[in-house]
């Protein structure tokens, strides 16, 4: 297997899944579930591609954020806390609905936010996305990848609905809810409805 091929299966082919997944309008514990867990294990397969293939420096040195961010991640996974408390950070999942002019409601997507201490918080997704990116650059890997982050399609309700997936979650003791909205040049803006009906159902 060269190198595109071992890079597409081990670590394309898991962003796209990732991405699919998310889409889903599946209920998450916010801080603890098998969506977390994924994306943690692909940021670290990407840590060892760069450390198997020695371009860790190269990448720190022209996108010096986003490869901290995901050696961070990993680090935070293998060791809990870290010496250096500037690097430490907290991965959460959030449940993303649209609101239509009817304060309807639409599932988005589901994202998992990594909330880090010195570069604030950013969707970890989007982030090895760019990395995934700067590796294909930095490699000059023989890849066309053209990456969707995927959402739902578009439903509106009375009520914001996520679904119930035992083996997504050990135990479903929080959910965290996101409230976007179009604004007039047409950029999902965050949004607070007057009024949030809100369900939890088992699947049919």
């Amino acid at each position: 297997m060269n190198i595109e091929e071992e890079f597409y299966v081990e670590i394309i082919i898991l962003w796209d899944e990732l991405t699919n997944i998310l889409a889903e309008p599946i209920s998450l514990d916010s801080k603890n579930n098998y969506l977390i867990r994924k994306s943690t294990d692909l940021a670290i397969s990407l840590n060892h591609f760069t450390e198997k293939k020695n371009i860790r420096n190269l990448l720190k040195q022209s996108y010096n954020q986003v490869t901290d961010m995901i050696n961070d991640v990993c680090d935070m996974k293998k060791h809990g806390e870290l010496r250096n408390k500037k690097r430490e950070n907290k991965l959460e999942s959030i449940s993303i609905f649209e609101v239509n002019e009817n304060e309807q409601f639409s599932f988005h997507r589901n994202s998992i936010l990594v909330n880090h201490t010195s570069f604030g918080q950013h969707d970890l997704i989007e982030v090895m996305q760019k990395y995934i990116f700067n590796i294909i650059t930095e490699l000059k890997l023989n890849i066309l990848w053209e990456p969707v982050i995927n959402t739902a399609e578009a439903d509106f309700k009375t009520t914001a609905t996520l679904y119930k997936e035992n083996s997504f979650n050990a135990n479903q003791n929080s959910v965290r809810l996101l409230f976007i909205k179009l604004n007039e040049r047409k950029e999902f803006i965050p949004f607070e409805p007057k009024n949030i009906n809100f369900h939890i159902l088992e699947r049919k």
